[in-house]
């Protein structure tokens, strides 16, 4: 299917690399960020009772994160927020916040359980030197103090909790136990994991093109494909060469090659210009579908219009009437 052809079309356009403004409002940022900061904390309480049931190593620091990115997307929606750099700090704000939560609930319940146990009680009424001469002649003198000390801050019922040992259910066999050492390694795993999504979430959303005059942010529409090579289509995109582009082949079917185009829907890139993404689109050795942009480039309205038009199937020749 072919393209409208332009008449004289122009050679070249003045544009840019696309770029975020960066712009915020005070009250916008605190709200983002106490948002993420609740919202992790009641995911975390939520965590917490749920690995009481069951626990599915990487799945649920994914759907966290996921949550996370969720809350943090509508709120950079509702503020208007620019800048991914906030959008960074929040998501890990949020990312250590909901983690946070639920191994702080994790010791609360152990300390409070731990608290009431009748031999503990009655350990800790010993005098020191009694003390410590139990503690020397159990059979496992470093598990011992470290399970009476766990009690005694946040960071003690860590270290317990690792040298413990997390164990992993592999199908029904024997647990696999990770250790002291491979236990904060999996910890720190699963904090990336969650924090990873989050911010990567709200950087991303944060950076998306926004109309400043309209306040409005622009909405995306496909516009189709290039049956031609990437890095034609990609040079006269940077270039702003029209004719480049309608050289490379363009045409409202979806091609390995697709050019996406982002407009404020309020001025129609009057206001603000336009921005054009190509991306290119491929498959894996697994089959799945992965898309790379290669290039995102601010256009003037005016030229953007020019753009979407190369994209319009050509209508057939009427026949002549007899």
């Amino acid at each position: 299917m072919s393209s409208v052809p332009i008449p004289n079309p122009p050679l070249r356009v003045a544009v840019a690399p696309y770029k975020s403004d960066g712009q915020y409002d005070l009250s916008g940022a605190i709200m983002l960020i106490s948002a993420m900061a609740l919202a992790g904390g009641i995911v975390g309480v939520a965590a917490h009772y749920v690995e009481k049931i069951f626990w599915l190593i990487i799945v649920f620091p994914v759907l966290i994160g996921l949550a996370m990115g969720l809350v943090g997307t509508n709120m950079v929606k509702r503020a208007h927020l620019r800048n991914p750099m906030i959008g960074v700090l929040a998501g890990l704000l949020g990312g250590i916040t909901a983690m946070g939560t639920m191994h702080y609930l994790d010791f609360e319940e152990y300390r409070s359980k731990l608290n009431a146990n009748e031999n503990v009680i009655l350990l800790k009424k010993l005098p020191p030197a009694e003390l410590e001469q139990v503690i020397a002649e159990s059979k496992e003198p470093a598990m011992l103090r470290a399970t009476l000390e766990a009690t005694a801050s946040f960071k003690r019922f860590m270290d317990f909790e690792a040298m413990t040992g997390v164990e992993i259910s592999n199908h029904g066999s024997s647990p696999m136990n990770l250790g002291y050492y491979g236990s904060y390694i999996y910890w720190g795993v699963e904090v990336l994991i969650v924090m990873g999504i989050a911010v990567a979430t709200l950087r991303s959303e944060c950076a998306r093109p926004y109309c400043a005059a309209c306040r409005e942010w622009k909405k995306q529409t496909t516009l189709g494909g290039f049956s031609g090579m990437s890095t034609d289509a990609s040079k006269a995109l940077s270039d702003g060469d029209v004719a480049g582009l309608q050289a490379c082949g363009p045409t409202p079917e979806l091609t390995h090659l697709v050019l996406y185009d982002n407009t404020c829907p309020a001025c129609n890139g009057r206001q603000s210009p336009s921005d054009l993404k190509l991306v290119h689109f491929s498959k894996q050795k697994n089959g799945k579908k992965s898309e790379t942009t290669i290039k995102h480039i601010s256009w003037p309205g005016e030229a953007t219009a020019v753009v979407r038009s190369l994209f319009v199937p050509a209508e057939p020749p009427v026949p002549p009437t007899m």
